[in-house]
């Protein structure tokens, strides 16, 4: 993790095609899913139902959900 923020790269092989982990932060709990797609990087990157450019998520509130296709 950085310091300011979480930061969530995964990695998944190809026959994974769901996983999901639960993660505490800086007093706030994460919900990570990811969702395996088939394509070589990150398509899409959704905090609390709000898409991000980034994979940096800062710990704004107690609980935060976070979706990831790839």
């Amino acid at each position: 993790p950085k310091f300011e923020a979480l930061e969530i790269k995964p990695c998944l092989p190809e026959h994974i095609k769901q996983a999901s982990v639960q993660r505490k932060f800086r007093n706030a709990t994460y919900y990570i899913k990811v969702f395996n797609t088939g394509a070589k990087k990150i398509e899409k990157f959704v905090v609390n139902g709000i898409e991000q450019k980034d994979c940096l998520v800062k710990p704004t509130q107690e609980i935060i959900e976070v979706e990831i296709y790839m």
